[in-house]
């Protein structure tokens, strides 16, 4: 890992497992969810789903919950806000290296 990755971006290797080819992105974002929303970037997104790295570890979002994935408006590139809804398929906390995080691999409903 570079030094100079964004303590949101890191994560370990998962190896090959994504069943769609995903575009490695820094969005800002929200998962909305039953229990309120968190705040934090988009690191990647294919057709299928996405991955939302968060440092609101807590109340953590249950796997097979159902949410809404909002991307947060910028100025040029993301003019117009876009949203999803999905679940949960698999969350993953870290922080040894820096500020805790969570990591949350969103499933778009179809």
């Amino acid at each position: 890992m570079e030094p100079d990755t964004h303590p949101l971006e890191r994560d370990a290797d998962d190896g090959d497992r994504r069943a769609e080819p995903r575009r490695a992105s820094r969005i800002d974002a929200q998962l909305e969810h039953p229990g309120g929303t968190l705040h934090g970037l988009v690191v990647d997104i294919s057709f299928g789903g996405a991955k939302f790295v968060t440092q609101t570890v807590t109340p953590g979002v249950a796997i097979g919950r159902k949410v809404t994935l909002t991307l947060v408006p910028g100025v040029a590139e993301h003019p117009e806000q876009l949203c999803w809804t999905g679940a949960v398929v698999r969350s993953e906390r870290s922080g040894d290296d820096g500020p805790s995080r969570i990591a949350y691999a969103i499933a778009f409903d179809s």
